[in-house]
């Protein structure tokens, strides 16, 4: 991407299962250890708020000490597509970190 086509970049503190932003509004969404801290339910609702946020194509990163976790709550949702090769593991850490992406596929996400 061209850099000069990036604008400043805003961070804020919310409760990940209810996030006052309009739908479709981020090209990307990045969690780096709150889902590995959720309850089932609570990531599951976490996921279905960042795919709602995200413009179609969007991605979802996720950093996680968990290398199937996150897949396997994410392959219970419509609306997701895991990017090839994802996910990758970060070496020399003390702890053993993958990265996750999924791209966002624009479909209305529910768990209903």
């Amino acid at each position: 991407a061209d850099p000069s086509l990036i604008g400043p970049m805003e961070f804020a503190a919310l409760d990940v299962r209810t996030i006052p932003f309009r739908s479709g509004i981020f090209d990307a969404v990045i969690d780096k250890g709150c889902f590995d801290a959720l309850k089932p339910e609570d990531s599951s609702k976490m996921l279905l708020e960042a795919c709602r946020l995200l413009a179609p194509g969007g991605l979802f990163l996720c950093v996680s000490n968990n290398e199937a976790l996150v897949r396997s709550r994410a392959r219970k949702l419509p609306g997701w597509r895991q990017a090839a090769g994802t996910p990758v593991p970060i070496p020399d850490l003390d702890d053993e970190i993958f990265l996750h992406c999924y791209v966002c596929l624009g479909e209305s996400a529910s768990l209903e």
